[in-house]
């Protein structure tokens, strides 16, 4: 699955960020993307769902289920 950054004109290197997954930050588990550095590394690229979640099972099922709520400004 493609994130809506896909759809945003104003970035020009899509094919940088992966396909959307699960995450973890310091708010809890959340449906996003990574973004793919040119000089090798990782970061976070985009954060699909309104929600976070307790569990990395939440964030998975809620991912499988498409029962999280999109974000429009991922």
């Amino acid at each position: 699955m493609r994130g809506l950054l896909t759809q945003a004109d104003y970035i020009t290197d899509k094919d940088r960020y992966t396909d959307v997954g699960v995450y973890r930050s310091a708010a809890g588990w959340y449906i996003g993307t990574m973004y793919n550095h040119p000089d090798g590394w990782k970061e976070p690229g985009s954060r699909e769902s309104e929600e976070y979640y307790a569990t990395e099972r939440e964030a998975r099922q809620a991912l499988v289920d498409q029962t999280f709520t999109q974000r429009y400004h991922p």
